[in-house]
């Protein structure tokens, strides 16, 4: 019985897995340049070796809220944390719709600023 358990749990995908969350949960905008396209390229392709891995990380959403609050622009930090209470709240968003929101508000303030 212990070895079937052992041969369905692997414990080498597990910390892998922490392992790249843990990258995740370090990005901050400042690592690349407040430009909130590049940090999200970043953490997608760490999100994506984590499901090749081991599926979907549970935690994803969160930790895609935690690196775009991490940003120094008040305005973009209020629209990001406008959308991180709206999911808090029960309105439960997919991380594609996260980026798109985070992208679309990021877009409008570097337009803005041109």
């Amino acid at each position: 019985m212990l070895k079937t358990i052992f041969d369905r749990v692997n414990p080498t995908i597990k910390i892998g897995v922490e392992r790249l969350e843990e990258k995740i949960r370090s990005i901050r905008l400042s690592d690349h340049n407040q430009d909130v396209s590049l940090m999200l390229n970043a953490i997608q392709e760490l999100h994506n070796e984590t499901s090749y891995q081991d599926g979907p990380l549970a935690r994803y959403e969160s930790l895609l809220f935690r690196a775009l609050l991490s940003g120094t622009n008040i305005e973009f930090k209020n629209a990001m944390q406008q959308k991180k209470d709206d999911w808090d709240d029960v309105t439960m968003f997919i991380h594609n719709e996260i980026k798109s929101a985070a992208l679309q508000k990021y877009n409008t303030l570097v337009e803005r600023r041109n």
